[in-house]
C-alpha cells in the first residue's frame, strides 16, 4: 500500500529570518508515518521545516510555505498514485502580501532583515484551500484514492466541531475527515474521532499509532472493495 502524508505546518515569511506559523511539529504524522511502515506500507512524508521526522525508511519532501507545499502536491500527485491520503499539515490560511516599513511599501522579498528600529505594518492575502485541490491534483491516477484531512477545532461545543467537520466534507472527493481539539492537546490528551461523509462517527481513538492502524485497516478493506 502506498500512502501519502502532510504533517507539520507552513512558514510564512516576513522577511528572510522572521514567519509567521503555528504551534503544530508534526510529532501525529511523524508517528502515523512510522506505524505505516512498520504495517509494511510505503510512505512519502512531506513535511514542514523543523517538523519531526520519522525513525523509519519513508521518502521525504521537505516544503516551507503555502505555495511550496502546494507545488509539490501537484507535482507529486500527479506522477505517483497512493492508496491513501493523510493531510496534517497546519496551512497558513493567510501569506504575506506585502509590508508598510516607516509608511513605505515593500514586497516581504526584497526584504533581508527589518530593522528592529522601524515601524512596520503587515498585509495579508487569504490562500485558498488546498484541501479542495487534492482530488483534482490526482487526476484519473487517484479516482480510487483515499483522501483523509484533519480538522483542528478549539472548542467544548459539539455543535460547533461537527460544523467545522462539515465544512471539511463541502471540498471536492473528501472521504473521511478526522477532528481533533486543541484544548484536548493542551491538557495532554489526544482523542482522534473519525467521521464519514454522513457525519457519522465511524471510529474513535486516542493514539496516532491507533489512528493509523483503523485508517489502514479501512483503506484495505476499499482497495479491496474496488477490484
Amino acid at each position: 500500500m502506498k500512502i501519502l502524508i502532510t504533517s507539520g505546518a507552513t512558514r510564512e515569511s516576513i522577511d528572510e529570518i522572521r514567519f509567521i506559523t503555528n504551534f503544530s511539529t508534526g510529532i501525529t504524522g511523524c508517528l502515523m508515518a512510522e506505524t505505516f511502515v512498520d504495517l509494511e506500507a510505503t510512505v512519502t512524508y512531506i513535511h514542514g521545516k523543523n517538523s519531526r521526522i520519522p525513525d523509519r525508511k519513508v521518502d521525504l519532501i521537505q516544503f516551507s510555505d503555502f505555495y511550496s507545499l502546494d507545488e509539490i502536491l501537484q507535482k507529486t500527485l500527479a506522477k505517483q498514485k497512493f492508496d491513501l491520503i493523510i493531510h496534517l499539515t497546519a496551512v497558513s490560511d493567510y501569506s504575506v502580501d506585502y509590508l508598510l516599513i516607516d509608511n513605505k511599501k515593500f514586497s516581504n522579498k526584497d526584504i533581508k532583515k527589518i530593522d528592529s528600529e522601524s515601524n512596520i505594518a503587515i498585509f495579508l492575502k487569504k490562500n485558498f484551500k488546498i484541501v479542495s485541490k487534492l482530488r483534482e491534483y490526482c487526476g484519473n491516477l487517484g479516482i480510487d484514492t483515499i483522501i483523509v484531512p484533519f480538522k483542528l477545532t478549539n472548542t467544548t461545543n459539539q455543535e460547533e466541531r461537527m460544523s467545522a467537520v462539515a465544512k471539511v466534507f463541502n471540498h471536492q472527493g473528501i472521504n473521511y475527515v478526522v477532528h481533533n481539539d486543541f484544548g484536548e492537546i493542551t491538557d495532554g490528551t489526544r482523542n482522534f474521532c473519525i467521521y464519514d461523509k454522513n457525519l457519522n462517527e465511524f471510529k474513535r481513538c486516542n493514539s496516532p499509532q491507533d489512528l493509523s492502524k483503523i485508517l489502514y485497516q479501512i483503506s484495505l478493506k476499499e482497495k479491496v472493495g474496488n477490484k
